[in-house]
């Protein structure tokens, strides 16, 4: 896995702890946010490569948060975490790079990170 930074949103501090040690483990550096509000302050004050997002959050909801993000940063993979149904009832499905059904697999959740931590910039070559 390449190492990033890493935003995790829910609204259970259980959850949002277990991802984060996860993922330290894992080499990835992560920033955790229990609410819509805390998570779009946090990508306003330093772009994270990659969120993990709940739909279902106390306040701006996981919904509102994407399309804030679609506003302003769109290039931020989105991966939806939760136990509601997705596609959402509540009709066109958002644009996300990939969601996870909650209970989830971890294997599944460091293969999808995997997938969508951004390739590291190429280091210039110094000649000499």
């Amino acid at each position: 896995m390449r190492p990033c930074r890493i935003l995790v949103v829910d609204d259970d501090p259980w959850i949002v702890e277990v991802i984060g040690e996860l993922l330290r483990d894992e080499g990835h550096t992560t920033v955790l946010a229990h609410t819509g509000e805390e998570a779009l302050h946090i990508v306003r004050q330093s772009t994270p490569d990659l969120i993990l997002l709940d739909l279902k959050l106390p306040g701006l909801g996981g919904k509102e948060v994407i399309r804030e993000l679609q506003r302003t940063k769109s290039d931020i993979p989105v991966i939806v975490l939760t136990a509601m149904a997705y596609p959402p009832p509540w009709g066109t499905p958002l644009n996300v790079s990939a969601h996870l059904a909650k209970p989830f697999d971890i294997a599944d959740l460091l293969a999808l990170v995997d997938r969508f931590c951004p390739e590291p910039a190429p280091q210039p070559q110094s000649i000499g």
